[in-house]
């Protein structure tokens, strides 16, 4: 800091005081109106730690290794609950997501500081403005999707925290720590079945911005052969633990080259962007208010992640899980963009303040448009009922089957883990064969191969629920198996889930006692 003057957490003035008390209000509020927001798919994660913390090694069902998960590291840390007998982890990946967000406040406060240090050292009139920095602070803590994603039991938090620490590590810490770095693309590679494309993506960053500064490649290639020596161990552990090196996941989710995915990616990249609005408009003046040379490892990072979710698809999940980790980014630019523009634009304390209020509307906007009202304030139980209901299906299999028999599902987390049977997962997350048909995202399915295990039950998802016309299939899947000689010969519905609120119903359909082929 320059004599202590650019100091944004203590910069003189009621606006930044202000911006503080807004930031810490809307915390504790999405701290509170978000609170228990579990996914169906973290409960796949969890089924996998269960069985490893009861000795039956990383599988999804008993003596079948497939890696049908797609968070190593989260799983590992997810099995610890288990081992102290408790029964469901949510609360546990819960509360170690809102830890790992607080430590990524605290680290973006410490490269924002160095940032602002860095202008101030340029520019000296930049002390004058510096208060403005703090907008950036406001965007981190005004964004929903961080405590969507938080309270979802996935790893989603976690990964963007270390993803961030590992942009901004050589501007937080000084040259001793410069080959830990390497440790942090490591837990990237162990977080996320794909973050070692992110690591990837951060080394050709840096070899690039080695290259333009003339510096020496020293550095970069130690930190780069410890990574490919982490990277060949946990390659080499998955070959002799799952005889594949990619994830079953990759397979069932992607494919080499798909027209639709390719447009179904770049109407992903398209919404979040325009979900960032006027943030966007902030973060390209501080990304660009120096010359390319100076961040070019910042904007090579930045397109090629872009490039990389839109070449994947996106994410079928909402509120962009996949360009959480470039938020923070994003916002920390928008708060050097803000000193600068305040710099040049008269009056810009009140644009700024009218800013900041759309901001704050637009998102609460958002928020009440994905949860409501009733269930942001906890006032009515039932607006969980999806929960309730899978939990209660999973539970209701358990209690009327035996422990031998199979089921079959395309809801592959909670029905699976509560009910602790054998499970099918039709859309092949957690089956080899069904995720080597190829077709990408939801688009694997094998009827015949489901109907040869002939499940005990079989759940199908209707939306809306089954009426007159029968169920309104949302999967193919389930409409191709539904309407197969062998389902209507062998299956009758035997119980139905009506949501209370949503025109959504689950239904149950068991096998009959006597097989007809």
């Amino acid at each position: 800091m320059i004599d202590g003057k650019t100091n944004i957490i203590r910069a003189k003035g009621g606006f930044a005081r202000a911006i503080l008390i807004l930031s810490l209000v809307l915390v504790i509020f999405y701290l509170y109106g978000t609170w228990f927001y579990p996914t169906d798919d973290a409960y796949i994660s969890y089924r996998y730690a269960q069985n490893l913390a009861e000795g039956n090694g990383l599988v999804y069902n008993l003596g079948e290794r497939v890696e049908g998960y797609s968070n190593f590291l989260w799983v590992l840390i997810n099995s610890i609950p288990f081992y102290f007998g408790c029964e469901d982890p949510i609360y546990f990946s819960i509360i170690l997501s809102m830890a790992l967000y607080f430590l990524l406040v605290a680290v973006f406060i410490k490269a924002l500081q160095k940032e602002v240090d860095r202008l101030a050292r340029e520019d000296a009139q930049i002390v004058n403005f510096a208060c403005f920095a703090i907008f950036g602070l406001l965007l981190l803590a005004v964004d929903g999707r961080f405590f969507l994603h938080m309270n979802s039991g996935l790893e989603t938090i976690f990964f963007c925290t270390i993803f961030f620490l590992a942009v901004f590590w050589e501007k937080i810490t000084s040259r001793k720590w410069r080959y830990l770095w390497s440790l942090l693309l490591v837990f990237l590679l162990l977080i996320r079945a794909d973050g070692f494309v992110y690591a990837g993506i951060l080394l050709f960053a840096l070899f690039i911005k080695t290259l333009v500064k003339r510096e020496s490649l020293r550095d970069f290639f130690i930190n780069l052969g410890i990574f490919v020596i982490a990277v060949l161990i946990y390659l080499g552990w998955r070959w002799s633990y799952y005889h594949e090196l990619l994830p079953n996941t990759y397979y069932a989710k992607t494919t080499a080259l798909s027209y639709e995915q390719e447009v179904l990616g770049f109407v992903y990249t398209i919404q979040f962007l325009s979900s960032m609005g006027l943030v966007m408009l902030f973060s390209l003046v501080g990304l660009f208010h120096r010359s390319i040379k100076e961040n070019i490892h910042y904007i090579i990072l930045i397109i090629s992640v872009m490039i990389y979710i839109t070449y994947i698809g996106g994410d079928w999940m909402p509120h962009e899980r996949f360009y959480i980790p470039l938020i923070p980014i994003f916002c920390l630019f928008a708060g050097i963009g803000a000193i600068k523009l305040a710099q040049y634009v008269k009056r810009f304390k009140v644009i700024i303040s009218v800013v900041i209020l759309m901001l704050v509307a637009i998102n609460l906007l958002a928020l009440t448009n994905a949860m409501s009202l009733r269930k942001i304030f906890h006032m009515e139980a039932k607006y969980h009922e999806d929960i309730v209901i899978m939990k209660d299906i999973g539970l209701y299999i358990k209690n009327h089957s035996d422990e031998d028999d199979k089921i079959a599902v395309n809801f592959a987390g909670m029905v699976p883990y509560y009910s602790q049977r054998y499970t099918i997962d039709m859309t092949g997350l957690n089956d080899k064969h069904i995720a080597s048909l190829g077709r990408g995202l939801h688009k694997n399915w094998d009827v015949e191969y489901v109907l040869s295990k002939k499940p005990l039950y079989i759940m199908m998802y209707s939306k809306p629920k089954m009426d007159e016309a029968g169920i309104h299939f949302v999967w193919g899947g389930a409409e191709e198996l539904y309407y197969h000689p062998l389902f209507q010969k062998n299956y009758a519905l035997h119980k139905e889930w009506i949501h209370p609120l949503k025109d959504v119903g689950y239904y149950l359909f068991k096998r009959e006692e006597i097989w007809s082929d």
